[in-house]
């Protein structure tokens, strides 16, 4: 395995939070890629989506992700959808203490204000704040709950729920595992046909677990 080294040029912090792989050499390796992430330069956040050598990421270029109006957007999961555009999912918050907001972007990678969003607001109990995770061919998962998530790498917390959401009609869905105390998806893979592959982790007797669905 090789490890490299990813950062924004003068930025204090850099944080990825999504891979696809865009393009391959000559021997079938991922060089190109896109990424989602943000970074912080003197204490302000920019989230961004991150088109260029997996190698060097001075060899790339960074595009600003914003949520329209929003005080932050954090993106995740960026699926290309072609040579140009791209579907990113995430979410946001409107002001710094106002509840986080599911998002769904579909549009050009080189600049979002040309595309189209959508917040993503689980029409179900105890869905005061969501976040979006990971998105495939317009099949987005992630998960809700009352309370303010945790960062990430920090583990489920208690009273999170897991969700789906199918941008083509509209619809959500519960992600359920049994007799748990919280559970959430993390990222979604199109086998074909109406099949998908959903990868997260649950809680149950105050153990973090991992699960593929």
């Amino acid at each position: 395995m090789t490890y490299n080294t990813f950062n924004k040029k003068n930025a204090t912090s850099t944080v990825l939070t999504g891979v696809r792989n865009a393009d391959k050499n000559s021997y079938s390796k991922s060089k190109n890629v896109y990424l989602t992430g943000f970074y912080k330069i003197n204490n302000t956040q920019t989230a961004f989506i991150y088109k260029g050598d997996s190698i060097n990421s001075e060899n790339g270029i960074f595009y600003p992700i914003k949520f329209p109006n929003s005080f932050i957007t954090s993106p995740y999961g960026p699926d290309r959808t072609s040579d140009t555009t791209v579907s990113i999912v995430g979410n946001y918050n409107l002001t710094s203490t106002s509840p986080a907001m599911g998002f769904l972007y579909n549009g050009p990678y080189e600049d979002t204000t040309k595309g189209t969003w959508i917040s993503i607001i689980p029409p179900f109990p105890n869905a005061k704040n969501s976040i979006m995770h990971s998105v495939y061919n317009g099949i987005v998962v992630g998960n809700y709950g009352n309370s303010i998530m945790r960062e990430i790498g920090m583990g489920l917390q208690s009273n999170i729920y897991a969700v789906l959401y199918n941008s083509h009609n509209n619809q959500y869905y519960n992600i359920t595992y049994p007799n748990v105390d919280s559970i959430s998806a993390y990222g979604i893979w199109y086998n074909g046909g109406t099949s998908y592959t959903i990868a997260g982790g649950y809680l149950k007797n105050k153990k973090n677990r991992a699960y593929i669905q």
